[in-house]
């Protein structure tokens, strides 16, 4: 054995057999190449080699180290060792083929062979017929891993030997695949070797020796003539990791069991993100160590033999262990640059990549050198001695929303769950987006929803709620719910579902709208809710202009009145006004401002003493005395109402006041100035108030007869008129019974729609009328409207009785 997987300084070995009839005294023999020799030296029963004996000579070094050996070596063999530190000059070499010489106490050759370099670690040289020729084609390369150290050679042929080796596996398998393993057994015996067995162990301990618990396949074989051999094929399925499975010949009488088993092994790599980068600690406090937690997120365990880590300099991998070390599923592993104390498996490599302290990428290999998982990391400045841990185990590794900085007051979590990790149930609604977000009335609107499964685990049913927070209080009863579905479809971690919600009969107004998602177990709340806005428009003169002041006396501020006659609430958030520039609208107010049914509010460009319901607009545009305008926009920004104004109109001090609400704004007869001796009814009811017109036009005279003799008796005639207009010119005029005008009362006086006039019985030059009958003649003039509207009366005059 010059080639032995273990350490070469303690298991290479040589080997002698006697076939003389009788006994050998090895006293003073030795054992060297062609450059140096050591004397045998007794290792267990003295130096007397017995007929057809093995003696087996071992490296002084391996009696003070594991005896790899001990197990294969027989009960019967003697065993040798030397009196010099190596075989030969420096022991065995593998790259020069040496000659191998024993030799007897005189010094003679007794025996010599050069061993070829075609043997695979851990397997002998070895000699085929015992009684024949050193030669080459005598010699070969051990069927057995370890060699037959002590025992029968496994390629010497006895009366009955049955031999099996493993064909190479032409390909590399991958984690599932079936592979076929050829086994090749043949007859070397010298008789015809009757029904034996095919036996194959899977070696899950690695330690090449067979165990009944190991047994996964027996093959019944028939018999097999001398010389001649048999090939069996049997498929297993390829299993991740370092596979190793053992092929033992069971037969009867076999003179020669060391060539009856054959190992074969290969390796199969693991699946992407089997096991993860779960935790780096790239900059430690001065003394502590430079660490990275892995994490086995299959379920199924992993070997971490033969695995490899590097950082971004990929070509430089470290080998992390050489130990089958097991990782169970959802179990920790921490590769650190030297060992540390956590109750978590903890390995510390050879050696180790040096990881940066603002960027670096680490790179995690599994035993065929696949990349099983990397993780980049790019931080501008980073604590000390703070992790960087992994949010969700199953969620992308390069995804920068995965991680985050420990929160542990340790300031890491090495070998444990990671203080950031993320809860197996979280649902978060992403977004929803009114389509369109201002309607006119009578449209509907239709809401984008993006929920994102945020947890670790999938959902398999949640609800999504929408609803309309009418009141602004962010309570949310059940009256105001205007959506709500049930989705029973599975919701993987990390995807995101869209959906489209129609909401119909929306009433006018600014809604606050949230929507909700709703699953079972989760725990994590702030993330549950999104919330937008719909601005629904108004009909026209929902909201109506009612008094404008627009010539207040000096240093009080302009403003005008709204009325809300509509029968229901308004809210004026995000309405706007302007003068008669339309194109420079002003918000009236961007909070929400309610105005009541049959309720007033005041729009001023300054504080107004003892009104209530005032919004104060500061860029409040300045109203012309001439002439001007005053639109109200709703908060699409549709006109609502607008009125108009000219300089007739203009009384300083004194208000513009609408007659009747009702009637339209258009309407120039509709307004009058306030006739309140205060000069306006901001915020109350105006003055010139008329709920209603008179449906045809009166007049009435009283008292009839009346006697101007100021006597404070029946002194003065009332006319009083009702009259179908909200405005007019009136004249009225006095005939006696002859048909003169002896008095012209009123020449185009400003009127309502009702009114008195008073008459006190003296003509034009101011003489108190004679006694007797006289027509009154009353006519009312619209000239907006082109209306006359004419009417008579008589009334007697008369003396005291």
């Amino acid at each position: 054995m010059f080639d032995p997987v273990a350490n070469e300084n303690y298991y290479e070995y040589l080997e002698i057999y006697n076939q003389d009839n009788g006994f050998v005294d090895l006293t003073s023999w030795s054992v060297g190449d062609n450059d140096a020799s050591d004397n045998l030296i007794a290792a267990n029963d003295g130096l007397m080699l017995g007929p057809n004996q093995y003696a087996i000579i071992l490296d002084p070094g391996y009696f003070e180290n594991d005896g790899i050996y001990d197990n294969a070596i027989p009960p019967d063999a003697l065993v040798l060792t030397i009196d010099g530190a190596t075989f030969g000059n420096s022991g065995l070499s593998n790259s020069v083929a040496e000659t191998i010489i024993l030799f007897n106490a005189s010094g003679d050759t007794i025996s010599k062979y050069q061993y070829t370099l075609d043997n695979l670690p851990g397997y002998s040289d070895e000699k085929i017929r015992i009684d024949g020729p050193n030669i080459a084609t005598n010699w070969g390369n051990s069927s057995i891993y370890g060699g037959t150290p002590g025992g029968h050679n496994s390629l010497s042929p006895t009366e009955v030997d049955i031999s099996i080796t493993i064909a190479n596996l032409s390909t590399i398998p991958q984690i599932g695949d079936m592979v076929q393993l050829d086994f090749i057994v043949r007859n070397i015996g010298f008789q015809v070797v009757g029904d034996y067995n095919i036996q194959l162990y899977r070696d899950v301990d690695f330690d090449s020796t067979i165990e009944a618990s190991e047994l996964i396949n027996s093959i019944p074989m028939n018999s097999l003539a001398q010389g001649d051999s048999a090939i069996e094929s049997i498929s297993i399925e390829s299993i991740a990791g370092f596979n190793q499975y053992i092929a033992y010949v069971e037969l009867p009488l076999d003179g020669n069991v060391a060539n009856n088993m054959a190992i074969a092994s290969f390796k199969v790599g693991y699946a992407r993100s089997s096991l993860i980068i779960n935790e780096i600690m790239f900059k430690p406090l001065d003394g502590n160590m430079e660490s990275i937690e892995v994490l086995n997120i299959s379920n199924a365990p992993i070997d971490l033999y033969d695995w490899a880590i590097s950082d971004e300099k990929t070509s430089a991998r470290h080998r992390i262990t050489e130990q089958h070390i097991w990782i169970s599923p959802e179990e920790y592993v921490v590769i650190s640059q030297s060992e540390i104390s956590i109750s978590a498996h903890n390995v510390a490599p050879e050696s180790w990549p040096t990881l940066n302290n603002d960027n670096d990428t680490i790179v995690l290999y599994d035993l065929t050198g696949a990349v099983i998982d990397s993780v980049s990391y790019d931080v501008k400045t980073w604590p000390e001695n703070v992790s960087l841990e992994r949010i969700d185990p199953h969620w992308d590794s390069n995804i920068s929303m995965n991680w985050s900085a420990c929160k542990h007051p340790s300031g890491n979590t090495l070998g444990d769950v990671n203080s950031v990790k993320a809860p197996a149930v979280d649902l978060g609604m992403i977004a929803i987006e009114p389509h369109p977000g201002r309607i006119i009335p009578g449209e509907s609107v239709v809401f984008d929803v993006i929920v994102e499964n945020f947890g670790s685990e999938p959902v398999s049913n949640y609800t999504i709620n929408v609803v309309n927070d009418v009141d602004f209080n962010e309570i949310f009863p059940k009256s105001e719910q205007i959506v709500s579905i049930q989705i029973d479809s599975t919701f993987h971690a990390h995807k995101q579902h869209e959906f489209e919600l129609l909401w119909t009969n929306i009433p006018s107004g600014m809604h606050s709208i949230y929507c909700f998602v709703v699953a079972d177990n989760d725990t994590v709340e702030e993330n549950d809710y999104c919330q937008t806005s719909v601005r629904v428009g108004y009909t026209a003169e929902t909201i109506s202009i009612n008094e404008i002041m627009f010539s207040p006396q000096t240093a009080e501020p302009e403003w005008f009145e709204l009325f809300n006659g509509s029968g229901i609430s308004v809210n004026l958030q995000h309405w706007c006004f302007s003068d008669s520039n339309t194109s420079k609208k002003i918000e009236i107010i961007s909070e929400p401002v309610i105005v009541a049914a049959n309720d007033f509010i005041v729009i001023a460009s300054g504080d107004l003493s003892e009104i209530e319901n005032e919004v104060i607009v500061q860029s409040f545009p300045s109203l012309n005395n001439s002439s001007d305008a005053v639109h109200i926009f709703d908060n699409i920004g549709l006109e609502i109402d607008y009125c108009s104004y000219s300089a007739t109109r203009n009384k300083v001090g004194f208000s513009l006041e609408r007659i009747n609400p009702h009637i339209s704004t258009s309407d120039p007869d509709n307004w009058i100035n306030c006739v309140d001796p205060r000069g306006n009814t901001a915020g109350r009811q105006n003055s010139v108030f008329t709920e209603r017109l008179a449906p045809t036009s009166s007049i009435s005279v009283s008292p009839n007869p009346f006697s101007p003799d100021e006597d404070s008796v029946d002194d003065n005639l009332l006319i009083e008129y009702r009259l179908p207009l909200l405005t007019s010119a009136i004249n009225v005029k006095i005939f006696d019974i002859t048909g003169r005008m002896v008095r012209f009362l009123c020449r185009q006086r400003p009127a309502g729609s009702e009114g008195i006039v008073i008459w006190n019985g003296k003509d034009d030059n101011g003489r108190t009328c004679r006694m007797g009958i006289y027509i009154i003649y009353f006519e009312a003039l619209s000239s907006t409207k082109g209306v006359l509207i004419p009417h008579k009366s008589t009334v007697v005059l008369a003396a005291p009785l």
